[in-house]
Order: structure tokens, then C-alpha cells, then sequence
């Protein structure tokens, strides 16, 4: 598996080009976002690096904000920032009818600079809808580029 995709409502994200680091225990990867929509708007191709505790990390996030299989509202959680902190997802509110019909809310924000990140941080991102099946999946293939 050398790319791994979330679709959202109006944007695809891909981690592209996987690279393994079995003694750093990390990974790789260029975060790609293409919106599917007719927009200017563009992010650059990211590179980023994520332990695999990250990706484990980013994986029981999701789903412990999705809950239980079961007809529910989704409430906003608290932002996931990687260890380097080049990287956030907030999971935003949503409603679940079950896990294979539900949505909520992603905001994806990736670090842009300083390189020093000694007066100021800037992040780069979107928010957009997605699919609780759809972020299953997802979760599902994180989970297969930690074995």
C-alpha cells in the first residue's frame, strides 16, 4: 500500500508516498489535498513525518469521536496534533444513524512556518463533511500501516 485516501464532502486527501522507518518507528508520507470542486483555492503537497503512535493515535481519535454503533449526535472533540506538531484534525460535530450511515465535520490543518516556530505558527487547511463509513475505512488502513 503505497497511498492512503480520505474522501470528503468536496475534497480528497491522499498520503502519498509512503516511506517506512522501522527504527524511528515513523513514516513518510506527502499529504496531497485536491478539491473536487471548480475552486483556486490550493494547498501544497506537505511532507510529513508521523510516528506510528501518531497514526494509532489519529485512528482511536476517530473513533472515539464517531462512538458506539448506534443513532446518536456527534459532538465537537478536541483537536489531535501529531508529536511534531506539523499536523492538526479537529473532528467537529455530526449525527449517526449507524456506522454505516452518519457524518460529521473534519478540519484538517497542515503547519506552513516559521521553520523555527519561535514568534508565531501558521497553519494551511480545510473542513469539510465526511462519510462515518468513510472515516472507518480510513481508520482501518492507519491501522495497516502500523504491521
Amino acid at each position: 500500500m503505497n497511498e492512503i485516501t480520505l474522501q470528503l464532502d468536496g475534497a480528497r486527501i491522499a498520503m502519498e508516498n509512503l516511506r517506512h522507518n522501522p527504527l524511528a518507528r515513523s513514516i513518510t508520507f506527502d499529504f496531497t489535498t485536491t478539491f473536487l470542486a471548480d475552486t483556486a483555492a490550493r494547498i501544497p503537497t506537505r511532507d510529513c513525518l508521523m510516528l506510528l503512535t501518531d497514526l494509532a493515535g489519529m485512528a482511536a481519535y476517530i473513533r472515539k469521536h464517531v462512538g458506539e454503533n448506534a443513532s446518536h449526535a456527534i459532538a465537537e472533540s478536541h483537536a489531535f496534533v501529531t508529536y511534531d506538531l506539523t499536523f492538526e484534525l479537529q473532528a467537529l460535530e455530526g449525527t449517526l444513524e449507524s456506522w454505516d450511515d452518519g457524518y460529521f465535520t473534519m478540519r484538517w490543518m497542515f503547519y506552513c512556518g516559521p521553520g523555527d516556530r519561535s514568534s508565531a505558527a501558521f497553519y494551511v487547511g480545510l473542513m469539510g463533511k465526511v462519510d462515518v463509513a468513510e472515516a472507518l475505512r480510513w481508520c482501518d488502513a492507519l491501522d495497516e500501516l502500523q504491521r
